[in-house]
Protein backbone atom coordinates (compact mmCIF):
# COMPACT_ATOMS: atom_id res chain seq x y z
CA UNK A 1 0.00 0.00 0.00
CA UNK A 2 1.24 3.59 -0.75
CA UNK A 3 -0.07 6.75 0.15
CA UNK A 4 -2.87 8.48 -1.81
CA UNK A 5 -2.16 11.56 -4.06
CA UNK A 6 -2.47 14.91 -1.98
CA UNK A 7 -6.35 15.81 -0.95
CA UNK A 8 -7.65 17.88 2.15
CA UNK A 9 -6.99 16.26 5.07
CA UNK A 10 -10.48 14.96 7.15
CA UNK A 11 -10.71 15.36 10.57
CA UNK A 12 -10.17 11.71 12.20
CA UNK A 13 -9.46 10.08 9.33
CA UNK A 14 -6.60 11.57 7.40
CA UNK A 15 -3.50 13.66 7.15
CA UNK A 16 -2.18 15.74 4.51
CA UNK A 17 1.56 15.85 4.27
CA UNK A 18 4.51 17.33 2.33
CA UNK A 19 8.40 16.81 2.22
CA UNK A 20 10.29 19.94 3.12
CA UNK A 21 13.47 18.64 2.99
CA UNK A 22 15.16 15.43 2.88
CA UNK A 23 14.10 11.71 3.12
CA UNK A 24 10.72 11.36 4.28
CA UNK A 25 9.51 7.48 4.33
CA UNK A 26 5.62 6.56 5.33
CA UNK A 27 4.07 3.64 5.81
CA UNK A 28 0.09 3.51 5.62
CA UNK A 29 -1.91 0.68 7.68
CA UNK A 30 -2.01 -2.36 6.22
CA UNK A 31 1.34 -1.89 4.93
CA UNK A 32 4.37 -4.08 5.54
CA UNK A 33 6.86 -1.47 4.11
CA UNK A 34 7.31 1.89 4.08
CA UNK A 35 7.00 4.16 0.49
CA UNK A 36 9.38 7.15 -0.32
CA UNK A 37 7.18 10.65 -0.08
CA UNK A 38 7.01 12.72 -2.94
CA UNK A 39 5.90 16.12 -2.97
CA UNK A 40 2.76 15.48 -0.97
CA UNK A 41 0.07 12.66 -0.15
CA UNK A 42 -3.04 11.75 2.02
CA UNK A 43 -2.28 9.51 4.47
CA UNK A 44 -4.70 7.58 6.80
CA UNK A 45 -4.72 8.26 10.58
CA UNK A 46 -2.54 5.59 11.84
CA UNK A 47 0.00 6.09 9.32
CA UNK A 48 3.80 6.14 10.27
CA UNK A 49 5.98 8.95 9.15
CA UNK A 50 9.85 8.53 9.32
CA UNK A 51 11.70 11.89 9.13
CA UNK A 52 14.73 10.73 10.90
CA UNK A 53 16.73 11.94 7.44
CA UNK A 54 13.96 14.97 6.83
CA UNK A 55 11.46 17.01 7.48
CA UNK A 56 8.11 17.00 6.58
CA UNK A 57 4.68 19.71 7.03
CA UNK A 58 1.85 17.77 8.05
CA UNK A 59 -1.58 19.91 7.75
CA UNK A 60 -4.81 18.19 9.86
CA UNK A 61 -8.01 19.19 10.05
CA UNK A 62 -9.79 21.45 12.77
CA UNK A 63 -13.60 21.35 13.65
CA UNK A 64 -15.55 23.69 10.83
CA UNK A 65 -13.52 23.27 8.19
CA UNK A 66 -10.23 24.99 9.59
CA UNK A 67 -6.72 23.01 9.10
CA UNK A 68 -3.41 23.72 11.26
CA UNK A 69 -0.16 23.03 10.13
CA UNK A 70 3.18 22.11 12.12
CA UNK A 71 6.31 20.70 10.58
CA UNK A 72 7.77 17.95 12.48
CA UNK A 73 11.90 16.06 11.65
CA UNK A 74 14.41 13.81 12.95
CA UNK A 75 11.80 11.25 14.31
CA UNK A 76 9.20 8.26 13.48
CA UNK A 77 6.01 9.01 14.74
CA UNK A 78 2.48 7.27 14.41
CA UNK A 79 0.19 10.17 13.65
CA UNK A 80 -3.49 9.97 15.50
CA UNK A 81 -6.78 12.00 15.82
CA UNK A 82 -8.73 10.67 18.13
CA UNK A 83 -12.64 11.06 18.12
CA UNK A 84 -13.78 14.18 20.22
CA UNK A 85 -10.64 15.38 20.56
CA UNK A 86 -11.84 18.34 18.53
CA UNK A 87 -8.93 18.23 15.86
CA UNK A 88 -6.37 17.35 18.42
CA UNK A 89 -3.22 15.52 16.56
CA UNK A 90 -1.24 13.13 18.31
CA UNK A 91 1.89 12.35 17.55
CA UNK A 92 3.00 8.88 19.36
CA UNK A 93 6.65 7.96 19.18
CA UNK A 94 7.95 5.20 17.42
CA UNK A 95 10.90 2.70 16.70
CA UNK A 96 12.98 0.97 19.67
CA UNK A 97 13.27 2.20 22.69
CA UNK A 98 16.35 3.32 24.69
CA UNK A 99 18.33 -0.21 25.76
CA UNK A 100 18.71 0.50 29.08
CA UNK A 101 20.96 -2.08 31.98
CA UNK A 102 22.24 -2.02 35.25
CA UNK A 103 25.75 -1.45 36.54
CA UNK A 104 28.74 -3.57 35.26
CA UNK A 105 29.94 -5.00 32.24
CA UNK A 106 27.16 -4.42 30.41
CA UNK A 107 26.48 -1.14 31.05
CA UNK A 108 29.75 -0.24 28.39
CA UNK A 109 28.62 -2.46 25.85
CA UNK A 110 24.72 -0.89 25.98
CA UNK A 111 26.17 2.74 26.51
CA UNK A 112 28.14 2.27 23.40
CA UNK A 113 24.93 0.26 21.47
CA UNK A 114 22.54 3.17 22.54
CA UNK A 115 25.51 5.96 20.85
CA UNK A 116 24.74 4.20 17.40
CA UNK A 117 21.02 4.04 17.54
CA UNK A 118 19.05 7.15 16.87
CA UNK A 119 17.37 8.46 19.45
CA UNK A 120 13.59 7.66 19.90
CA UNK A 121 11.91 11.38 19.57
CA UNK A 122 10.67 14.21 17.79
CA UNK A 123 11.23 17.66 16.63
CA UNK A 124 8.45 20.07 16.49
CA UNK A 125 7.33 23.62 15.31
CA UNK A 126 3.57 25.01 15.14
CA UNK A 127 2.20 28.19 15.19
CA UNK A 128 -0.68 27.66 17.66
CA UNK A 129 -2.09 24.23 16.61
CA UNK A 130 -3.41 20.99 17.96
CA UNK A 131 -0.62 19.32 18.16
CA UNK A 132 0.93 16.81 20.98
CA UNK A 133 3.60 14.67 21.58
CA UNK A 134 3.51 11.49 23.13
CA UNK A 135 6.27 9.56 24.85
CA UNK A 136 6.52 6.73 27.19
CA UNK A 137 6.29 9.05 30.06
CA UNK A 138 4.18 11.83 29.48
CA UNK A 139 2.04 13.70 26.86
CA UNK A 140 3.03 17.47 25.75
CA UNK A 141 0.60 19.75 24.47
CA UNK A 142 1.97 22.77 22.59
CA UNK A 143 0.88 25.97 22.37
CA UNK A 144 2.57 27.84 19.16
CA UNK A 145 5.89 26.59 20.03
CA UNK A 146 9.28 25.06 18.46
CA UNK A 147 9.44 21.83 20.82
CA UNK A 148 11.69 18.45 21.24
CA UNK A 149 10.44 15.12 22.92
CA UNK A 150 12.75 12.10 23.44
CA UNK A 151 11.98 8.75 25.34
CA UNK A 152 15.62 8.16 27.52
CA UNK A 153 16.41 5.84 30.14
CA UNK A 154 15.87 7.30 32.60
CA UNK A 155 12.17 9.29 31.03
CA UNK A 156 10.84 10.99 28.28
CA UNK A 157 12.43 14.48 27.88
CA UNK A 158 10.51 17.86 26.38
CA UNK A 159 12.91 20.53 25.65
CA UNK A 160 11.35 23.98 24.64
CA UNK A 161 13.14 26.52 22.27
CA UNK A 162 9.96 28.55 21.87
CA UNK A 163 6.70 29.66 23.34
CA UNK A 164 5.71 26.77 25.41
CA UNK A 165 4.62 23.25 26.29
CA UNK A 166 2.11 21.88 28.56
CA UNK A 167 3.48 18.31 29.84
CA UNK A 168 0.91 15.83 31.36
CA UNK A 169 3.61 13.50 33.35
CA UNK A 170 1.88 10.44 32.84
CA UNK A 171 3.78 8.32 35.97
CA UNK A 172 3.19 11.30 38.53
CA UNK A 173 -0.17 12.77 37.21
CA UNK A 174 0.37 16.21 37.18
CA UNK A 175 0.59 18.78 34.51
CA UNK A 176 3.82 20.97 34.48
CA UNK A 177 4.06 24.40 31.65
CA UNK A 178 7.71 24.18 30.00
CA UNK A 179 8.61 27.36 28.68
CA UNK A 180 11.55 28.85 26.15
CA UNK A 181 14.62 27.69 27.28
CA UNK A 182 13.41 25.42 29.63
CA UNK A 183 13.13 21.24 29.91
CA UNK A 184 11.09 19.03 31.87
CA UNK A 185 11.98 15.45 32.76
CA UNK A 186 9.28 12.89 32.84
CA UNK A 187 10.81 10.53 35.01
CA UNK A 188 10.19 6.41 33.91
CA UNK A 189 8.86 4.21 36.61
CA UNK A 190 12.61 2.08 37.40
Amino acid sequence: LVPAPAAAPQLGRSVAIARASGTVLVRVPGATRAAALGDGASVPVGSIVDTRAGTVKLHAALPAGATQTGTFHGGLFEVRQPAGARGMTELVLRGPRPSCTGAGAGTARAAAASARRPPRGLWGRDDHGRFRTRGSNSVATVRGTAWYVEDRCDGTLTRVSKGSVSVRDLRRPRTVIVHAGQSYLARSAR
